[in-house]
């Protein structure tokens, strides 16, 4: 996953996380809280939600450290108290995507497009659509990015990209 769109997810995952934490969720690029208050909200709460959301701003923080096995554990243990909400998938499909592990990430995308209509989860999931070289899918996906979101010019040139793909024009 390239620099900016770990920048995007980031964002994203603290902009939904939880809210005592994220209120002004980066201060000149760094989170502002650490792994001890995550882990004592974790503790100490008896919400599921609050946990799952403080897990998901655990993970985050393994994120930008580039801690691999500790924020896929973070993000996966998210899910189970929160299986309904789209951003519960995006932090390990963000994960897989970043490690090139495409045919992983697409299962948690697809879950996220499936609970929310949002462009950014759409050209995730084409992203990892066209790396995988399902690029006829991936093209449907971006399409569908586009359609919220018409503006969206890395939307406009992955779908150029899947579709010359797709037509053989591109190796």
């Amino acid at each position: 996953m390239e620099g900016c769109q770990t920048a995007i997810l980031i964002a994203v995952l603290l902009a939904i996380g939880t809210p005592a934490f994220s209120a002004p969720a980066l201060r000149n690029g760094f989170v502002n809280y650490d792994e001890r208050q995550c882990r004592l909200a974790i503790e100490q709460s008896v919400d599921s939600m609050e946990k799952a959301l403080a897990h998901n701003n655990l993970g985050v923080l393994y994120l930008q450290e580039n801690e691999n096995s500790a924020k896929r554990m973070e993000f996966s243990a998210a899910i189970a108290p929160n299986p309904n909400e789209f951003n519960s998938f995006l932090g390990p499909g963000g994960v897989e995507q970043q490690a090139s592990n495409h045919e992983a990430a697409i299962p948690d995308f697809t879950r996220a497009c499936q609970l929310t209509t949002s462009p950014i989860e759409d050209f995730w999931l084409g992203q990892a659509c066209e790396e995988k070289g399902t690029c006829s899918r991936a093209q449907n996906v971006h399409v569908a990015a586009l359609h919220l979101a018409p503006g969206m010019g890395e939307a406009q040139s992955r779908h150029e990209s899947a579709r010359k793909r797709t037509e053989g024009t591109v190796q």
